[in-house]
């Protein structure tokens, strides 16, 4: 399984806890090939960093993409759960996030709508993104992955994994732990 994993960097500082969330779980997963792309924009000129993303999507030709923001890191088990299901269930797979203040973004249909889902659950293979971006708002990848979602039959929810750690680095989340 080829997995491109894009991330748009504002926080360099952050790229050392998301190297070794890759190289882990890289550890863990059998046939799977992660080629991590990066695009630098350290005076935050792109909103979420939603262009680069788009810029590095041109770049994927085939395979899985996975978008990894530069606060959020891969749980172990990322790589060999979804590679486990990335041959046999279509063309999307969604797995559960958690964020740190212990709110877990549940992978479910009813979730993949602005607000309900992050980038970082998503992994799609590069055929089904097609030539839709995301928009260039703070909520874009969001609003990106809710038409893409939306009324599939091809897209594999994995509501008991979570997967995907938001936030993990900076903090931002941090509150009440629920």
């Amino acid at each position: 399984m080829k997995l491109p994993i894009l991330t748009a960097v504002t926080r360099p500082e952050n790229l050392p806890r998301i190297r070794e969330s890759i190289i882990t779980a890289w550890e863990w997963a059998h046939g799977v090939d992660p080629i991590w792309h990066m695009r630098s924009d350290p005076d935050r000129r792109f909103v979420g960093g939603q262009r680069l993303k788009n810029e590095m999507l041109e770049d994927i030709k085939d395979g899985w993409v996975v978008i990894l923001d530069d606060d959020t890191v891969m749980h172990e088990k990322f790589m060999r759960k979804v590679n486990s299901f990335a041959d046999s269930h279509g063309n999307a797979i969604v797995v559960s996030q958690k964020r740190v203040n212990g709110m877990v973004l549940q992978a479910a249909p009813e979730n993949a709508v602005v607000g309900g889902i992050d980038a970082g659950q998503a992994v799609l293979r590069r055929s089904f993104i097609g030539d839709y971006r995301i928009p260039e708002t703070y909520a874009g990848d969001g609003m990106w992955l809710e038409v893409l979602l939306r009324d599939r039959t091809d897209v594999h929810y994995l509501p008991s994994s979570v997967l995907s750690l938001h936030n993990a680095i900076s903090g931002v989340d941090e509150g009440p732990r629920q």
